[in-house]
């Protein structure tokens, strides 16, 4: 896929911005996100929207 031609008002990201974007995120946990209460019936939903969506 080619990438987008650049328009005379796309500027692009300025640097600082760019490096300011780029730090201070904390570390994500070690452990995994707890499940959500109704995980399975999200799932069987999800399976009988996609068998009614095949193709």
């Amino acid at each position: 896929m080619s990438e987008k031609p650049v328009a005379s008002h796309d500027s692009g990201s300025p640097d600082n911005l760019m490096r300011f974007m780029m730090t201070g995120w904390a570390t994500p946990p070690a452990t995994p996100a707890n499940s959500v209460e109704g995980v399975e019936r999200f799932a069987a939903r999800r399976a009988a929207l996609g068998n009614s969506f095949a193709g």
